[in-house]
């Protein structure tokens, strides 16, 4: 079987190569050591076009296929070593701007999408909680239906760029009686009324973007922000992940081959006892088998 990229797959795949080495590269260490997200290499991405590959053009996207998405995602994750700001990308991305693209209406597109592609807007997703992590449908922050909006109360916690966004998709339970039939799925801008970040959330790795908790406290939401139909946020939400844990490994066969070819670069030059240490069997066999997980994971990935 070939599975080579095809010719559109290649373009945007070594375009982004080229583009995150470019411009990618500016004192990563520096910012992991503070923590710091780097929203001016946001902005360069999105001037790229990378947040907006799946979006169609009139939305303000690239109005690329799944495909070549995920070849573009290999070639900026092998150009650049910055983990936490593709992560970041990867979650607004996925869970943001693809749910509001299928289940938004129409002025919900026009409203949210062009700034998610822009680089305006950061996009984050709030539907984990202390005890609905794993068991994500038992969720217990509810909306209710009060006149001409929302009232949601309750948390979210390990909110991908949490602290950072500008806009959030989140998931309140608006019938309880009906289990995960009752769940609803909302866009909640940062500022709006009840709605606010707790807390960040330090964590040892990926520190280039932050993690955080937030809180809904008679959080008050537009009736016309309700993302699909009252009690199908469990459909969005299976949706946003399906496209994110399809997408996000693209990042990492981009990671795997760029740390593989470092290795092997270090193995041919590092010499001890007389020879380089590639040389050695216990170290070319690390390296055999750091090249197998690559090549069986990348037809993984794609299909």
């Amino acid at each position: 079987m070939d599975f080579a990229l095809s010719e559109a797959q290649q373009r945007w795949h070594d375009a982004a190569v080229r583009f995150a080495r470019e411009e990618l590269s500016d004192d990563l260490p520096g910012r992991d050591e503070r923590r710091e997200f780097w929203r001016e290499g946001w902005r360069r991405c999105a001037r790229f076009g990378v947040q907006g590959l799946p979006i169609p053009a009139e939305l303000g996207g690239q109005g690329q296929g799944l495909p070549e998405t995920i070849a573009a995602m290999e070639g900026l994750a092998y150009g650049c070593p910055d983990n936490g700001l593709l992560f970041a990308i990867n979650a607004s991305m996925w869970t943001n701007a693809i749910p509001i693209l299928r289940y938004g209406t129409e002025p919900q597109k026009r409203r949210y999408l062009p700034g998610l592609c822009d680089g305006s807007l950061v996009g984050a997703n709030g539907a984990s909680e202390t005890e609905a992590g794993s068991d994500i449908f038992s969720m217990t922050t509810s909306a209710e239906r009060q006149g001409d909006h929302w009232k949601l109360n309750g948390r979210k916690t390990w909110v991908t760029s949490g602290p950072v966004a500008d806009l959030f998709v989140c998931y309140a339970t608006t019938d309880p009686s009906r289990g995960v039939l009752g769940l609803s799925a909302f866009i909640i801008p940062k500022d709006t009324p009840g709605f606010r970040v707790v807390r960040e959330i330090k964590k040892l790795g990926v520190r280039t973007v932050p993690m955080g908790e937030i809180a809904f406290e008679d959080c008050r939401v537009p009736l016309e922000n309700l993302l699909g139909r009252e009690g199908r946020g469990a459909d969005v939400f299976n949706c946003s992940m399906e496209w994110e844990r399809g997408a996000i490994p693209a990042c990492a066969l981009g990671t795997m081959r760029r740390q593989l070819e470092r290795c092997v670069e270090h193995a041919r030059t590092r010499k001890q006892f007389g020879k380089p240490i590639g040389k050695f069997q216990s170290v070319a066999n690390k390296i055999v088998d750091m090249r197998l997980r690559l090549e069986t994971s990348r037809p993984l990935v794609y299909k």
